[in-house]
């Protein structure tokens, strides 16, 4: 929509969607849609604009939506996403600056969105590129120890979503995020047959996108000490 110059509505272009009789009427009444003669018209703009608002609202909430990490107790609970990208026998992995492992594509919902819009939105801003999931492949729960400056040394329990992702011909993926504690991210392709340690682990071995069934792993890397005291405290 183009703004109007001070003083002068009679500038104001909308651009909304009429039906044929609402494009007659419009046609009809000529000059403006400033001031329109056109009940028809008066309520497809009004409703153009409740949308529009709408729309921005929905915007914002989720752009300023919590992440899915919550503190329980002593530790941490997560909910995340991962995408599986896949190109000549290799998957799609992200190293940060400080790091000595690699890691999946994603990161935590947001409050407010499933699975399937996260891993779609992590994609994007990680890759630059709006991928289609092809299909949910795994579902990961995970106890580990957290390496982040804001819960080092927690322990957390995370539950994962892993969808595999349609990549499209020409794929050229292009990183610019940085961590929640201020460390650039990096995106490299990784082969499984590479001396490399990857999270999660199965990306090494299980990975194969003609198979449509949902697996389930169940992952615990914490120390036996910590898994000794979790189970002294039930």
């Amino acid at each position: 929509m183009a703004r109007p110059k001070k003083n002068d509505a009679r500038t104001v272009t909308y651009k909304v969607r009429l039906s044929e009789e609402e494009n007659r009427i419009l046609t009809e009444t000529g000059e403006s849609a400033a001031a329109p003669r056109s009940e028809v018209f008066r309520k497809a703009l009004n409703a153009y604009h409740r949308d529009l608002k709408q729309a921005h609202l929905l915007r914002r909430q989720k752009s300023e939506a919590p992440d899915m990490s919550v503190f329980c107790g002593d530790g941490v609970i997560n909910i995340r996403v991962g995408a599986i990208i896949l190109k000549d026998g290799r998957f799609l992995m992200v190293r940060n600056s400080v790091s000595d492992y690699y890691y999946s594509v994603g990161g935590r919902l947001k409050f407010g969105e499933t699975a399937e819009e996260a891993v779609v939105r992590e994609v994007r801003e990680e890759t630059g590129v709006v991928m289609e999931i092809d299909h949910l492949g795994f579902i990961q729960e995970n106890y580990f120890i957290a390496d982040v400056p804001s819960k080092m040394g927690k322990e957390v329990y995370e539950v994962g979503y892993y969808f595999y992702m349609k990549v499209p011909e020409g794929f050229e993926p292009v990183c610019d995020c940085i961590t929640e504690d201020g460390q650039t991210e990096y995106l490299e392709w990784v082969s499984p047959d590479e001396p490399r340690t990857v999270f999660p682990g199965f990306f090494r071995t299980e990975l194969d996108i003609t198979d449509r069934s949902v697996k389930h792993r169940v992952k615990d890397d914490r120390p036996r000490d910590n898994r000794s005291e979790a189970k002294g405290r039930t």
